[in-house]
């Protein structure tokens, strides 16, 4: 295993917060003393302009200018601004130019940075307020360019001193104030050789800096190159004709590419791979650098296919704090990803950290924060405290890029997104980006952007897609809903795709959010209600997640766009919610709501029928010699809905489900927890006589599994261990303890997978259909409704049992598994368990636990509590 830039840490202290001014020369970590270092930017360009003063420094579309020429204008500049505004210590004043990517602009740079001056590079696409916020914040003077290049002969300029701020660069600021970033000479200069040596440059190459100079990437990639001695050739693309780029960088005899991955993907789509004109394909190209967004396997198939074929590509991980975290480099034979493009490694001297949300490393392989050490990080932020700067107890400086990663077993860096930008959907975490990245695999596809969306108080995905030049925008959307079920799991499907001509961007060329339009949301309930089944219900708003659109109960729901994909996802979600498999041959005979509302509750009956003990023992697995496990549901749920926990759990153990007396049979319901417990007890000694037995509960079902456990040891019996799955203690349950915290009334809502009083809501009942919700509730058990009606009244009976409940005390031992909804601990339980209380965090909520994917750790969790290996041992004080 390869992790030579990877530092094991045990967490990310001391931090320092760091506000950074720009009064004086700043401290920072000293760069390296060699030869080729000088403290002065400048210094070092003019060093590499006596070597060869003739040779082409810059060149444009509009001018071009030697590294001789460059030098002497800039020290021209320099001595203009000294005059006018002195330089160093406290009389240093920042100096703002609005920068075009032209040779008068650099000229200025180049003249500020020799001043000593920090320079503030405004980006002539600004909007003029946001361009004014820039000089506020900075405190900045403006001057033209054309005034900086035109100054006279003055005093000569002062030596810039090791520290002194070089450059403030600016954030877009899209969510508030401009916030600056405080570069000192070192930091401009570490950026620009960090990628200088990445690429390899010499004074050969013609850098095609695709980049506007005023974005940090632009003025790096120019830097690195005027450095190395090379010619570099600037374009601003957003003011050019994109289908003459290709060519200008053929005729300039561009050898490096560096672009924004979304200009790479604009450039490919663009180009024809099969086409002769080979004078609009830069072939010369040796290296392709990209920036911005995450590089996708796609982009560089049609990268090398349509633009620079012989050219390897740099993904290029980098952020204005602290240059570049990573990078991955892959040679044109190099085979082509599948998704995301790896980060790659750090460059040396620098190490990657992925650590949690308090700042504790993770396991190699788990996601995480990742915070890059070493090298020569900005200073901090222009006037503002900040804890993502820090220096940790070694010395070592350290920044926290608020980017989520994971490190793998190789050392290659995985970059996951933005910290914020994950989300759940159904309790599974998403990385939108993940999504984007298989949907941009699908013909027809040119760009692709997936945010997340509220809709009825749940989150959604939505797939922006820009659809190729003479491509369907209906059978676009069409193959991307087909290849989502076919490549990605249920809860990873776009609820809504939306195709556009182009993803919208900001004048940095990052996606536009606030541009996206929203994307149509139609009510997922039918539009007739018609009926008070909760079945109709559930399996309406089933069919309206799959469609994306609002269908009648009894509309052809092939005429409303329902295709294979959508009946998959159907099956699958009736699959979850109901646990039964329905026949697709009679879905399509009727592909109604209410004919599948209907199927469901036919294949449920059916189902319960077929199976042996329906009464409350339900034998999910009766072979095996291990301890027999005794899973008690939650209120309300059938047994069948743990067969996705039995499959996971020892295939040597036998497994018994406890349901409610009535649920899946005739029967009067037990009205309290512990005539529940007593009629369970004495089913499970009518089939295994004798102990040990093992008993485990979820929510509700984890009261009723302490009741059994006590009545079992009451009567000799040895009870091994009881595992409470995510249970809460009511203040009910438990009258005066102030560490006790109420659960949520909707906690157990597992059996239909959705919120009773949503539901209620959704059916709008009339006064007639409330007497007809209450009648029922009486004669519960002795009546068997439809399946989803029966276990939601039995859910309500159960919350009512739970409310009379009052526990005794356990005196055995306890085994505790919370999501991280629950915050109760072993001091809550100590009040109603008197033994050993283990404790052990489980993923996923309190409703989808015991479902995909997170079933698998639960089972494990509980394979371990009964193999008696700790989980987390708590020691309760006496009382």
């Amino acid at each position: 295993m390869s992790l030579d830039n990877v530092r094991v840490v045990s967490h990310v202290e001391p931090r320092r917060r760091i506000s950074a001014t720009i009064s004086a020369p700043m401290s920072a970590t000293p760069a390296p003393d060699d030869a080729t270092t000088d403290p002065a930017v400048f210094a070092r360009i003019a060093r590499v302009a006596r070597r060869d003063p003739a040779a082409v420094a810059i060149t444009t579309p509009g001018r071009s200018i030697t590294y001789g020429e460059l030098t002497a204008a800039a020290r021209r500049g320099a001595a203009g601004l000294t005059a006018a505004h002195g330089v160093g210590g406290a009389e240093s004043v920042p100096i703002a130019t609005v920068a075009e990517s032209t040779v008068e602009t650099l000229i200025a740079a180049c003249g500020v940075l020799a001043s000593g001056h920090p320079l503030v590079l405004l980006d002539d696409r600004l909007p003029p307020a946001k361009r004014a916020a820039v000089v506020r914040s900075a405190g900045a003077v403006v001057v033209r360019s054309d005034e900086i290049e035109g100054a006279t002969e003055g005093p000569v300029v002062g030596r810039v001193e090791r520290g002194q701020a070089a450059m403030l660069c600016f954030t877009s600021g899209s969510t508030g104030d401009p916030k600056g970033v405080v570069l000192d000479h070192g930091g401009v200069a570490s950026k620009a050789d960090d990628l200088r040596a990445a690429v390899e440059l010499t004074p050969a190459d013609v850098v095609g800096c695709l980049l506007p100079v005023s974005f940090g990437a632009g003025i790096t990639a120019v830097l690195a190159g005027l450095l190395a001695g090379a010619t570099v050739a600037v374009v601003d693309p957003r003011v050019s004709d994109p289908d003459r780029l290709g060519a200008w960088l053929r005729e300039v005899g561009a050898t490096t590419l560096h672009a924004s991955v979304a200009l790479v993907r604009s450039l490919s789509a663009g180009a024809d791979p099969d086409g002769d004109d080979a004078s609009t394909r830069p072939d010369g190209v040796r290296t392709v650098v990209t920036y911005g967004e995450p590089l996708l396997g796609v982009d560089v198939d049609r990268c090398r296919r349509a633009l620079a074929p012989a050219a390897e590509m740099l993904n290029w991980y980098a952020v204005t704090e602290c240059g570049v975290v990573a990078y991955a480099r892959l040679a044109p034979t190099d085979p082509v990803p599948e998704g995301r493009v790896l980060a790659g490694r750090a460059v040396p001297g620098r190490w990657l950290d992925i650590v949690d949300e308090v700042g504790r490393s993770v396991p190699t392989g788990d996601p995480g924060e990742v915070i890059v050490r070493g090298g020569r990080p900005a200073v901090g932020y222009l006037g503002r405290d900040s804890e993502r700067f820090g220096v940790d107890a070694e010395g070592v400086p350290f920044f926290r890029t608020g980017d989520r990663g994971r490190v793998g077993d190789d050392g290659e860096l995985h970059l996951l997104g933005r910290l914020d930008d994950a989300v759940k959907i159904r309790g599974y975490l998403v990385e939108p980006g993940e999504v984007a990245a298989a949907v941009s695999t699908v013909d027809g596809v040119a760009d692709v952007v997936v945010v997340s969306t509220q809709v009825d108080d749940r989150t959604e995905l939505v797939a922006y897609v820009a659809c190729a030049s003479g491509r369907d925008a209906e059978q676009v959307v069409r193959a991307v809903r087909t290849a989502a079920g076919d490549r990605l799991p249920p809860w990873m499907h776009p609820r809504f795709v939306v195709p556009l001509d182009r993803i919208p961007r900001t004048s940095r060329g990052k996606v536009d959010r606030a541009a996206l339009p929203a994307p149509a949301v139609a009510s997922s309930s039918p539009r007739t209600r018609t009926s008070s089944s909760l079945t109709v219900v559930a399996t309406a708003e089933l069919v309206g997640t799959s469609l994306g659109v609002g269908v009648d109960l009894d509309d052809d729901l092939v005429a409303a766009g329902a295709d294979s994909l959508s009946f998959v996802r159907m099956a699958t979600m009736v699959r979850e919610r109901f646990h039964v498999e329905l026949d697709p041959a009679r879905v399509a005979a009727e592909p109604t709501i209410r004919a599948i509302a209907d199927l469901i509750d036919e294949t449920t009956r059916a189902g319960s029928r077929s199976r042996r003990g329906t009464g409350v023992l339900v034998p999910l697995r009766e072979t095996g010699s291990g301890v027999p496990l005794v899973v008690v549901t939650g209120a309300g749920a059938p047994a069948v809905s743990l067969i996705p926990l039995v499959r996971r759990l020892d295939p040597d153990r036998p497994v018994y489900g406890v349901q409610a007396h009535g649920l899946e049979s005739r029967g009067r319901p037990d009205r309290t927890v512990r005539a529940a417990a007593q009629r369970y007890v004495d089913r499970l000694r009518e089939v295994r006589a004798a102990g040990p037995y093992a008993l485990a509960g979820h929510s509700m079902g984890g009261i009723v599994a302490l009741e059994m456990a006590s009545l079992l040891r009451d009567a000799g019996e040895d009870v091994v261990d009881v595992i409470v799955i995510d249970s809460r203690l009511t203040t009910t349950l438990l009258d005066g303890v102030g560490a006790a915290e109420a659960v949520d009334r909707n906690a157990d809502a597992t059996a239909a997978g959705v919120d009773p009083d949503a539901v209620y809501e959704k059916l709008r009942l009339s006064l007639p259909a409330l007497l007809r919700i209450r009648l029922q509730m009486m004669v519960a058990g002795y009546v068997t409704f439809a399946p989803i009606t029966q276990w939601m009244l039995f859910y309500n009976k159960g919350l009512r049992m739970l409310a009379r409940h009052t526990p005794r005390p356990w005196a055995g031992s306890m085994t505790l598994l919370r999501t991280a909804g629950n915050e109760q601990d072993a001091r809550v339980w100590s009040r109603v368990v008197t033994g050993r209380i283990r404790v052990a965090d489980v993923p996923g909520s309190h409703t989808d636990l015991l479902r995909d994917p997170h079933v698998e750790s639960v089972a494990n969790e509980i394979e371990r509590a009964l193999a008696g290996a700790p989980v987390t041992d708590v020691t309760v004080p006496a009382r």
